[in-house]
């Protein structure tokens, strides 16, 4: 079984990026939202990121996207490991998905945020302003 990232590689490199003029219309995104599968697990997560709420449909469609594509990868993970007993492999497998895999993401992922200025205050509602540019504030999300 093979350790990718394809959709969160997507959103992160390709096709799927929110900031792509083709993907800046909000309302695109209302039907797209009930077609993302609920990924279930047999298992509780011990942590939870605590993020602002989505406030259009875009960041809606988004929000739910990865959050579910987070979970259905940490429970392919866990599956990786209970597949092989072989201790090396489960090595080899948290190496390579906490080490190099999600590090580089969020290298990537700081360096975007920085190149094109997308500050949390911009969706912070208790700092963010209405003036400010709404795709902006959407592609910040």
């Amino acid at each position: 079984m093979s350790n990718q990232t394809k959709l969160l590689d997507d959103i992160l490199y390709q096709e799927l990026r929110p900031w792509l003029g083709k993907n800046s219309i909000d309302q695109k995104y209302a039907s797209k939202l009930s077609s993302v599968k609920e990924a279930s697990t047999d298992f509780q997560f011990k942590y939870e990121i605590n993020f602002h709420r989505p406030f259009d449909h875009k960041t809606k469609y988004y929000s739910k996207l990865i959050l579910n594509n987070v979970k259905a990868e940490c429970v392919r993970l866990v599956e990786l490991i209970k597949e092989d007993n072989n201790e090396n492999l489960i090595k080899y497998w948290l190496e390579d998905t906490l080490n190099k895999r999600i590090k580089t993401r969020l290298k990537d992922l700081g360096k975007l945020i920085k190149e094109k200025d997308y500050a949390l205050t911009y969706i912070d509602p208790k700092k963010t302003s209405f003036e400010l540019d709404q795709t902006h504030k959407a592609n910040t999300f």
